[in-house]
């Protein structure tokens, strides 16, 4: 297979660590020359029949993103801290670069539905979740962690955040049909099971079923997630309370005043109306 390694050298940790994909994925049987991921551009792909994807969730989202509506796929290499998209492709974190690799002569494409999302007056795609509350602002006050674990650093800002988070009145339109009004300190639509720092809030969500898991955490959820919180800090095990979860392809979103709203890790600050659909942009990917 002919593809084109597209490497965050800043995942995966030791220096050269490009040199050593390229010799997994060229001793599996295939042909590859590697781009950097802030000089790839998707219209100089040539006789490429796969883009493989070597980084984090971020890495992942700025291939995807600009990859959609392409008729050649993606495959992921999970070399990031949370890695919640490699995750629900299936694809292990632990699992031999070459033994992945070999894999794909068997691999089959795989719809990925991105969320097409409007924040008053913002357009963006999404590829893991869009959500208000809780997520959101792990996402501004993680900015300026400096933890060198980042998964780590992400559930200590996350237990901080909790602790101290009130909630929010929120209108919801689901599929414009159902109308919701919630006191909620946190919305989330997964399209991926886990969302910031490998928190599991849509074990089921499928990416490629053209349906957003819509999941609320209450005030009446903040003790058990501060517990779950503490659990995986202290490497303990640890679950998350139940969380009800509907599956709708459009979700709208109205607050009475503006609020903060993440998509993916992209903070988008002081909206009060926010539409969400899922279905409209895709592209495929190769899973075995």
């Amino acid at each position: 297979m002919r593809t084109i390694l597209i490497h965050n050298p800043n995942a995966g940790g030791a220096p050269g660590a490009e040199q050593e994909l390229l010799r997994s994925i060229i001793g599996a049987g295939h042909e590859t020359e590697c781009v950097p991921v802030n000089e790839w551009r998707p219209d100089v792909n040539g006789s490429a029949e796969a883009i493989v994807v070597a980084g984090g969730d971020g890495t992942v989202r700025h291939v995807f993103t600009r990859l959609a509506g392409s008729d050649i796929p993606a495959i992921v290499l999970p070399l990031g801290s949370a890695n919640n998209i490699a995750r629900s492709l299936g694809a292990s974190p632990q699992a031999d670069v070459a033994e992945l690799a070999a894999g794909w002569h068997d691999a089959h494409p795989r719809r990925f539905d991105l969320i097409d999302v409007v924040a008053d007056d913002t357009l963006l795609l999404g590829v893991e979740s869009v959500g208000v509350g809780l997520f959101a602002e792990v996402i501004r006050r993680g900015s300026d962690s400096t933890a060198q674990d980042k998964l780590r650093g992400g559930l200590t800002v996350m237990e901080a955040v909790v602790q101290s988070a009130s909630p929010v009145p929120i209108m919801m339109s689901i599929d414009n049909g159902r109308e919701i009004t919630t006191d909620a300190l946190a919305i989330e639509a997964m399209n991926v099971s886990a969302v910031g720092p490998a928190v599991p809030l849509a074990p089921h969500a499928d990416p490629s079923d053209e349906l957003l898991d819509i999941v609320r955490i209450g005030p009446e959820h903040a003790d058990a997630v501060v517990d779950y919180v503490a659990g995986r800090l202290a490497d303990h095990g640890a679950c998350l309370p139940s969380l009800a979860a509907c599956r709708a392809r459009t979700i709208t979103l109205r607050t009475e005043r503006p609020i903060d709203v993440h998509v993916d890790d992209e903070l988008v600050p002081n909206v009060t109306d926010l539409s969400i659909h899922i279905g409209r942009t895709f592209l495929n990917v190769l899973v075995r």
